[in-house]
């Protein structure tokens, strides 16, 4: 998946629920997805499975989220969160949209990532805690309060 622009999608208007399964490396962006999301004006649920390496190099400049109203849009889940630019930027844009969201499910646990397994347990606790740590900024930011849960192991 490289940066580029907005692909352009038909109007899903029979899409209720979308499981998205992305490699997402830490220089591209998740946005991408954005027009995908907005084709769907009856999306209540969006699961994304994130595969990534975790690197520790972040993008140094996050992108501008896109306005876009996600009127129905009640469930949100991301699996593999560790807190990347990238996935902020999408946390953020599904936050900001999502007129009803009434719950953001943060899971730091990636989708089949096999150095996840490899890793010591002081290192999937260091990455479990900063990926605890983004989101409960993005709790405060906005004011999520219980609205947003996170899957801690």
């Amino acid at each position: 998946m490289e940066d580029r622009e907005p692909l352009e999608f038909p109007v899903l208007r029979k899409l209720k629920n979308l499981k998205l399964r992305v490699y997402a490396s830490h220089e591209q962006s998740l946005l991408v997805f954005a027009s995908l999301i907005k084709a769907a004006p009856s999306l209540d649920r969006l699961v994304v499975q994130l595969t990534n390496l975790w690197g520790t190099i972040k993008r140094m400049r996050a992108q501008e989220v896109p306005k876009s109203p996600l009127r129905c849009l009640k469930v949100a889940e991301l699996f593999g969160f560790s807190g990347r630019t990238v996935e902020m930027e999408l946390a953020t844009y599904l936050v900001k949209n999502a007129v009803m969201l009434e719950k953001v499910i943060i899971d730091p646990i990636p989708y089949r990532s096999i150095e996840w397994h490899f890793q010591n347990d002081d290192e999937r606790l260091k990455r479990i805690q900063a990926s605890r740590k983004c989101a409960m900024l993005l709790r405060s930011n906005f004011s999520l309060g219980n609205k947003l849960v996170f899957r801690d192991f």
